[in-house]
């Protein structure tokens, strides 16, 4: 299977959610509508605990609404300054049904700074990561 999906962000955010003094979550979200809306909807997100013996699951990779969610599965995550691209793993090809994801955006400087940031924090020790 060799399905690529591509779009447009219209909505890019960049979230870090504290649940717990000792857990957060990290994320970068990207639509190319209301979430309630048809359209594509892809969230990557990282549970980080500052519990040394707390299991780290990696990045999870959510398509909206609830159709899959997917932790580890990125083969490469390349993001450029009006770009990225997700290659999934042959495994997570069989529960996304997508091999690469290409999604467009267009962000002022200090947005796409937070972004590259909060990439980083999502996909640290990450070897999937290139940021160009």
């Amino acid at each position: 299977m060799d399905t690529e999906i591509a779009f447009f962000a219209a909505h890019v955010e960049t979230q870090n959610q504290e649940y717990t003094p000792d857990f957060v979550v990290v994320g970068i979200y990207f639509s190319e509508n209301d979430e309630l809306e048809r359209g594509q909807h892809w969230h990557f997100t990282r549970g980080i605990s500052s519990d040394e013996h707390e299991q780290d699951d990696g990045v999870c990779t959510v398509k909206e609404i609830q159709e899959v969610t997917l932790y580890r599965g990125i083969a490469r995550f390349q993001l450029e300054r009006d770009k990225l691209m997700c290659e999934f793993s042959d495994d997570a090809v069989r529960e996304t049904k997508v091999k690469r994801l290409l999604i467009q955006f267009q962000l002022h400087d200090v947005a796409y700074a937070e972004l590259v940031e909060m990439t980083k924090s999502v996909f640290q020790d990450d070897e999937s990561l290139v940021i160009i």
